[in-house]
């Protein structure tokens, strides 16, 4: 087996997959319950102003992971 020093072995890249994965999905989760409690929320404001500023807030969390995604793939690609 190949190591080439500074590149992450394939468990290591399987399990940060796995995390990524994960977290978004999560997101994906507590988003659509952010969503369903503001359809609910019928008047309150206050409450709707502070879900759509939290949902507003995530998109660091997007940009994040599409910069890191890029990042990703140029490792990738220097390495072959």
């Amino acid at each position: 087996m190949m190591c080439f020093v500074g590149v992450p072995s394939k468990e290591h890249e399987v399990l940060r997959r796995r995390v990524e994965n994960t977290a978004t999905e999560f997101w994906y989760y507590i988003r659509h319950q952010l969503l369903s409690l503001k359809n609910q929320a019928e008047g309150n404001t206050q409450l709707i102003t502070h879900i759509d500023r939290m949902i507003e807030n995530s998109h660091g969390y997007q940009r994040y992971t599409h910069n890191t995604a890029l990042q990703n793939g140029a490792v990738v690609l220097n390495s072959i």
